[in-house]
């Protein structure tokens, strides 16, 4: 499991499970896979009793990374999240991001119906209206087409 920096989420977290759907494909493109808290090999890999109230990011090195320390490592990775990180680590930003991430995490359950996915419906499409002109184009196209293709 230590091949690749490892995206460790709470699966029954709405919010969780749509934030880590939306970034996948820009971290799996950077090397991060992603499981569930809740699947035993992370839970034994983590030495974890139950589900903690913060993802964690396990790195190839072994180190293990919770809440905002592991969404500012995670923004650095990301092109347009990295000046974010950077802001984070210049100016002093980290502490207030991190609090953010705890009562982020800490109320994460709270609206879950409003943080899960809607699902939506396709408005049904008609095809697009044939004008006249171009009516007129295939009649005559198929008219020569059958004079050049007639026996003679």
């Amino acid at each position: 499991m230590t091949d690749h920096a490892w995206i460790c989420y709470d699966a029954e977290c709405a919010l969780c499970r749509r934030w880590t759907a939306r970034l996948k494909p820009w971290l799996v493109r950077r090397g991060y896979r992603c499981a569930a808290l809740q699947r035993r090999a992370v839970r034994a890999r983590l030495d974890l009793a139950g589900v903690p109230g913060e993802f964690k990011l396990l790195l190839p090195d072994g180190r293990v990374l919770g809440g905002g320390d592991a969404a500012l490592h995670l923004a650095g990775a990301i092109d347009w999240a990295r000046p974010l990180a950077l802001a984070a680590r210049l100016i002093g930003l980290r502490g207030p991001l991190c609090w953010f991430y705890r009562v982020l995490a800490r109320n994460r359950h709270r609206h879950a119906a409003a943080i899960a996915p809607r699902r939506v419906v396709p408005a049904r499409v008609a095809p697009p209206a044939r004008t006249a002109r171009k009516r007129a184009f295939d009649a005559a196209w198929i008219g020569a087409l059958a004079q050049v293709l007639a026996p003679r």
